[in-house]
């Protein structure tokens, strides 16, 4: 509870000083149990409804954004399972991404603000057929279910031996992420239409 105070204080402070810059919380997505973590302090899995409480709890205002984090699960882990009623997953290769980014929009709307997915990517080397297509299904699920911003985790700490899993530079494995060599993945020109209309 300390860390929403502290929230929401850092965000009336920021805005009493910049009355016109985006303040993002940074939060990863909500927790499977997170409502029932914070009512009754249990890991019974949400509601869609339920979660939905929580996400202005996490992104407090004078907020302007909802913030969160989704990442496929990694190759052979079991799927995280979102909601009691109508559930998805975050399912490697096979994962409904677009169904869970299309909840955290509707409700960010419902907020009137915007989406930012402040972090997301694929676990790996960048090597594998797999890990390409489950790249390319997340990138077209932000871009078809209109998400407004979205930021691709890259980490080159080459002291945490994570720099073949999540550093995304030209000349690497992982350059296929920056580049879209194959037009039928995914169409940022059709992203960028949405946007200036």
């Amino acid at each position: 509870a300390d860390v929403l105070v502290a929230k929401a204080n850092f965000a009336q402070t920021v805005r009493s000083i910049d009355t016109w810059r985006l303040i993002m919380g940074g939060d990863s997505m909500p927790r499977t149990s997170a409502y029932h973590n914070w009512t009754v302090h249990a890991w019974t899995r949400d509601s869609r409804s339920e979660m939905a409480q929580v996400i202005p709890v996490d992104n407090p205002s004078p907020m302007d954004t909802v913030t969160v984090h989704v990442y496929p699960q990694g190759p052979g882990a079991g799927p995280e399972i979102y909601f009691t009623d109508d559930p998805v997953t975050n399912q490697w290769l096979t994962g409904p991404y677009k169904e869970l980014l299309d909840y955290f929009v509707a409700e960010s709307t419902a907020m009137g603000r915007p989406l930012i997915v402040g972090e997301w990517g694929v676990i790996g080397d960048g090597t594998t057929e797999d890990e390409k297509a489950t790249f390319h299904r997340f990138m077209q699920a932000l871009i078809d279910s209109d998400v407004q911003l979205s930021l691709l985790w890259d980490f080159d700490n080459k002291n945490s031996g994570q720099v073949g899993q999540w550093h995304v530079n030209p000349g690497t494995a992982k350059e296929f992420q920056l580049t879209n060599m194959d037009t039928n993945q995914w169409d940022l020109e059709q992203a960028n239409l949405f946007f200036q209309d």
